[in-house]
């Protein structure tokens, strides 16, 4: 298999949410690193009457975003304010708002996930106490929303959030998943085959045939490419299976994702899509249906 091929993979597999506490994952190379961080209580003080507060289950940036995050999205541009040192890629941003926001809103349409910024309770119960750093996004009081404190200071450095489900959901679901590995999919069996092609233009027995993705057996996906990335067409195929299969099995919020890439296959979404998903049951299904 080509390499490009092993490290898209790779990035899938790093991509998916671990339950462990303390676990990381990322959306792609050069994407900010979010930690898992388990819900919990905290009191900000030991005096009597101070009610806890409750940190719902999140992941947070293992760090400030770095130049290496903002140049994944925008790359480099000399009109934007942000300060930018182009000789330290792994150095951390100083930027203003206005370039905040607008990374945080290029991260979550890049990825499809609802990445925020964190509330200052998730900080403080992150990183610990006795920070002198104000982030202009927290607001002077604790009510798990966003605002502008002020004075709002012209640059400073940003972390991210993301909230994540419940760690409950996977045994309510029953059929997460744990992990993507590449190798052959037995087509008599149930499987989903991925096929690339414009129906308005072609009929259905044309669709180049992608890949096969396996139902998950113990949370694991087996997934068959069935193409080289031998030219820019075909890369281009793989990279669109790739993107559909982080979306429906990886990113959703459905607790079955398998469930859930089933019903995908019969949306009108999926007929105008130039990849079709196909759910084939077993042998006497076909895959050019």
């Amino acid at each position: 298999m080509y390499a490009r091929l092993l490290e898209q993979m790779s990035m899938l597999n790093q991509s998916l949410i671990p339950a462990t506490p303390g676990a990381i994952f990322c959306d792609g190379r050069d994407y900010p690193e979010m930690v898992v961080i388990e819900c919990s209580d905290m009191k900000r003080n030991a005096t009597e009457g101070d009610k806890p507060i409750k940190i719902k289950r999140f992941a947070l940036s293992c760090a400030p975003v770095r130049l290496k995050n903002w140049y994944v999205l925008f790359g480099f541009n000399s009109d934007r304010q942000t300060q930018i040192d182009t000789a330290e890629y792994g150095s951390i941003l100083q930027m203003i708002p206005s370039d905040a926001f607008d990374f945080v809103e290029r991260l979550r349409s890049y990825t499809a996930r609802e990445y925020r910024f964190p509330t200052s309770s998730e900080l403080e119960f992150a990183l610990g106490t006795g920070s002198s750093q104000r982030y202009f996004w927290i607001d002077r009081f604790d009510n798990y929303e966003s605002g502008y404190p002020e004075p709002m200071p012209s640059l400073t450095s940003i972390f991210v959030a993301l909230d994540l489900p419940d760690s409950l959901s996977s045994k309510r679901g029953g059929a997460s998943i744990g992990g993507f590995v590449s190798g052959e999919v037995d087509q008599d069996s149930e499987h989903i085959v991925l096929r690339y092609g414009d129906f308005s233009t072609t009929s259905s027995a044309e669709y180049i045939k992608v890949a096969r993705i396996g139902k998950p057996v113990a949370g694991i996906v087996t997934v068959q490419f069935l193409i080289e990335p031998a030219d820019d067409l075909r890369i281009e195929m793989l990279d669109e299976a790739f993107s559909q299969i982080k979306s429906y099995l990886v990113v959703t919020r459905a607790l079955s994702p398998w469930e859930y890439a089933i019903h995908h296959c019969g949306t009108s979404a999926n007929l105008y899509s130039m990849l079709h998903w196909g759910y084939c049951a077993d042998k006497t299904a076909p895959e050019s249906a």
